[in-house]
């Protein structure tokens, strides 16, 4: 493991390595990007952040106003919040928080992470250009997933029932 100097040291434990401040945002983000199939409640990434219910809330909505949250009321007390799956945004913080641990450690996790996610964008880019003529559909794990290294659907092609 590298040597850290000791400006970096201090922004160990901080989201994204010191780069955004200590924000209610940022620890909320790092929550986010660590588990992003979860469902999220205030409630919990307030006990999670060590933050207050309302700045979590606050934070909350402000991901969702940017798209990468949705929010949904199965209880109006009680919200649930979920990632969006399309998020473009989340996924580029989930490549920056692996290139704080490259940095930190030496390690090669983003590099990874950005060639799988890479190969899966060409594979169901490629899928759907052929989905039509060849009858072939694509289905295969949301970037978010795979960075996470779950492979519990690795995508696969599937003949359609048609044609």
């Amino acid at each position: 493991m590298p040597e850290l100097p000791s400006s970096v040291e201090e922004y160990i434990g901080v989201p994204y390595g010191g780069l955004f401040g200590e924000t209610v945002i940022t620890h909320v983000v790092r929550e986010i990007v660590a588990d992003p199939e979860r469902e999220f409640r205030p409630r919990y990434l307030a006990k999670m952040t060590g933050k207050s219910n309302v700045s979590v809330r606050d934070a909350l909505d402000k991901l969702v106003d940017q798209n990468i949250m949705t929010k949904e009321y199965m209880d109006p007390q009680r919200p649930v919040y979920r990632v969006n799956p399309g998020s473009k945004r989340l996924d580029a913080l989930t490549f920056l928080a692996y290139a704080v641990i490259d940095d930190r450690e030496g390690t090669h996790c983003m590099r990874d992470a950005v060639f799988e996610y890479c190969r899966r964008e060409v594979a169901f880019r490629f899928a759907g250009e052929h989905e039509r003529e060849k009858g072939v559909s694509y289905t295969g794990a949301s970037p978010r997933s795979l960075l996470r290294g779950s492979q519990a659907n690795p995508g696969r092609y599937a003949e359609s029932g048609g044609g």
